[in-house]
């Protein structure tokens, strides 16, 4: 058994490691994504329930918001440190933890966000109820729901200055909250300014009686506020899931830029961009194919044999599928290591010369006599390339004969400069071995 030896590298302990390290971090990277929307609609929640605490039920799901929000922050802050220690098992062990705290928050802020919603409607109406006139035999003032509105149209003597500037305060938020979230939905932050312009020409109106205000003031939350918020919202969910699938794709896109030590292209915020990513993350795959993984394997292979004596002598790229590798074996003979893209790795014995050549017939029995001396260290390199977390799998061993002769021209290759003074040296026997084996005249 002497021949080349072709060895398929399934490379199964390192790619194992390495798409476990990957995934991990993948992972970390969607939830800490889904953390920090989730944050985002928290906050929000809070200012939606700050006036609205008289209301039952709400200053308990107000406090029990500010709780998640404390608990979301401080999951995002492990979340972030794990990523940077980019350990593995510390990824999956704070993901894991990650996942179980917060399996049901996404029902919750749904639910909570509704609850919100409902008490703003509710507000309005408790808050009339209290200054409503109960004196049916005084006609100081009466009261009848609006079908145009929705809301309870009061004539009355006066409704309290705090519970107007309350009003008016909670939608100066919300308008102040919608306008920053505007341009993220794609709505002109100009049309919340128009809004805002309209309401403000009311709440600052001197002249209304606070009957004629207050209905005034809600109003304009009817018709315009709450539409906006009602659009902005529904973007915001369809920005939510395009967020996700973004992130997923973007999250694998970068990671493959790093492994391929290219530069990440941008794309923009749409459902385009998800296809694009796509087929950009399958052409680095390709290159990952096609180089990283002969990168690898010639790294761990080149050490095996540099531990065990064989000095190196240089390399040749053909193409990005196939590679070459030259070690001196003894004198001027050199072990020729051929990689390709699928992780197959041909090893062979041969001549070296500085010229392209055919060997002669003395060179042809000397290089079959040397591939018999291979077989008996081939075993040893195998053992040691599998024992450094290269899975190789023996596929085919060709048995020592003259068809397998070669000289290699080692000056095709790029050679270390000291390495190359030392095939020099020996040119002067190999080219004697050529011309004893020249036919006679």
């Amino acid at each position: 058994m002497s021949g080349p030896k072709l060895s398929e590298a399934e490379l199964e302990k390192l790619r194992r490691q390495e798409e476990e390290k990957r995934k991990a971090y993948q992972d970390l990277v969607r939830e800490r994504d889904t953390l920090t929307r989730a944050l985002s609609r928290l906050e929000r929640l809070e200012r939606t329930l700050i006036p609205l605490r008289s209301i039952q039920g709400m200053s308990d799901l107000s406090n029990d918001v500010r709780n998640r929000e404390k608990k979301v922050r401080d999951a995002i802050d492990r979340v972030k440190k794990a990523m940077d220690n980019n350990r593995t098992e510390e990824m999956k062990k704070v993901m894991d933890k990650t996942v179980s705290e917060f399996s049901s928050l996404e029902d919750f802020l749904n639910e909570a966000e509704t609850k919100a919603f409902q008490a703003q409607s509710e507000y309005m109406e408790n808050a009339m109820k209290q200054f409503k006139s109960t004196d049916s035999s005084k006609e100081s003032g009466k009261s009848e729901k609006s079908k145009e509105t929705g809301y309870i149209a009061v004539e009355a003597t006066v409704i309290p200055t705090e519970i107007i500037n309350s009003e008016i305060e909670r939608i100066r938020d919300q308008l102040e909250d919608l306008e920053n979230r505007a341009p993220a939905a794609h709505i002109s932050a100009q049309d919340v300014k128009t809004i805002r312009q309209k309401f403000e020409k009311v709440a600052q109106d001197s002249g209304r009686t606070s009957v004629s205000m207050y209905n005034a003031v809600h109003q304009i939350d009817l018709a315009l506020v709450r539409p906006m918020e009602s659009r902005i919202r529904r973007i915001e969910r369809q920005n939510d899931e395009l967020d996700k699938k973004l992130s997923d794709e973007l999250a694998r896109y970068h990671e493959l830029c790093s492994e391929c030590g290219v530069e990440p292209k941008l794309f923009p915020f749409s459902e385009d961009s998800v296809t694009a990513i796509r087929y950009e993350c399958g052409k680095l795959l390709d290159h990952l194919d096609d180089v990283s993984v002969s990168d690898t394997l010639m790294e761990n292979v080149r050490n095996i044999l540099t531990e065990h004596g064989y000095q190196y002598l240089g390399e040749k790229e053909e193409s990005r599928k196939v590679r070459r590798e030259i070690y001196r074996f003894h004198d001027n003979v050199i072990i020729h290591v051929v990689y390709d893209a699928r992780g197959h790795m041909t090893m062979e014995v041969a001549y070296q010369d500085t010229v392209t050549r055919e060997p002669g017939t003395m060179e042809i029995e000397n290089i079959v006599k040397e591939q018999e001396n291979f077989c008996g260290v081939y075993d040893t390199l195998f053992d040691a390339i599998n024992k450094a977390g290269t899975a190789m799998r023996d596929v085919t061993r060709y048995d020592c004969d003259s068809r397998f002769a070669r000289v290699i021209n080692t000056t095709e290759f790029n050679c270390p400069q000291v390495s190359r003074r030392e095939t020099l040296r020996q040119l002067y026997d190999n080219r004697s071995l050529k011309y004893m084996s020249a036919p006679m005249n």
